[in-house]
């Protein structure tokens, strides 16, 4: 099962004040299901691993695509397409835009002393 979300903002805390009393306790969390990410979070992880720390980089998602018949019994069978995820990546990007992440700014190069 798949769940996405467009905005950060409407992911549970993972830590903030709600999750503690009036005296400053740790209240017992919900145990979370589901953590959501975007495209630009899952890129800037992937620039992070890599160690990449500059240009403009961008998630790529290769598909496979295969067909079956299917149904809840032998006599309700349909074509379906069947589309699986078979790897993620990162791709060079020509010019800034809403999916795009610099890599020279969410992972500079450290400084040697």
């Amino acid at each position: 099962m798949c769940s996405f979300s467009a905005e950060p903002s409407q992911r549970p805390p993972l830590a903030s004040s709600h999750n503690t009393n009036s005296l400053g306790e740790l209240r017992a969390m919900p145990e979370i299901a589901n953590i959501v990410f975007t495209h630009k979070e899952v890129t800037k992880a992937l620039i992070k691993e890599q160690g990449i720390h500059e240009g403009l980089w961008a998630l790529s998602v290769r598909f496979g695509l295969n067909a079956a018949n299917i149904g809840a019994n032998e006599d309700e069978l349909k074509p379906a397409a069947i589309v699986a995820i078979l790897e993620f990546g990162l791709q060079k990007a020509e010019k800034e835009n809403n999916i795009t992440v610099d890599a020279a700014k969410v992972n500079p190069r450290s400084e040697k002393n």
